[in-house]
């Protein structure tokens, strides 16, 4: 017995080539950018304390990090992320990120443990910008 599949693009009634349906995780992507977006835009800048976990979210991009370091507010003292195996993301938007830091932060928790896709130029970038008032840093690159 030979079993065969097609793989061809779903078509509708008329033989046109349609867009096949999204993915359950690339739903929940699209809802976490959307999420962090609309967190991201509306930060106080009166905010001392934040913490996001968005963990094994491959929905997280570049442009989101470099959003979140632009709007941090000049007043944040503790700063908490988790991004553990996100994989939407580059050294680009962890360098956007870390030149956002704010020169208050006295504590920095980050958490990119099983994120493949960055490297040492997120290391250097992070150690370039710490400022000098931290007297609390974690930080988790690897499993």
């Amino acid at each position: 017995l030979g079993i065969s599949s097609s793989h061809a693009p779903p078509q509708d009634q008329r033989g046109k080539k349609t867009k096949p349906e999204p993915t359950e995780e690339e739903l929940a992507g699209h809802l976490y950018r959307q999420a962090l977006a609309a967190v991201v835009e509306r930060l106080p800048q009166g905010l001392e304390e934040f913490a996001l976990k968005c963990e094994h979210c491959d929905g997280v991009d570049d442009d989101d990090l470099k959003a979140l370091g632009n709007a941090m507010p000049s007043s944040l003292r503790k700063l908490t992320l988790a991004l553990k195996s996100c994989k939407g993301f580059s050294d680009t938007g962890m360098k956007a990120l870390a030149a956002g830091l704010p020169k208050s932060l006295e504590s920095f928790s980050l958490d990119i443990s099983a994120t493949m896709t960055i490297g040492e130029p997120s290391a250097v970038a992070l150690a370039k910008h710490l400022p000098e008032s931290l007297d609390y840093l974690f930080m988790s690159f690897y499993p």
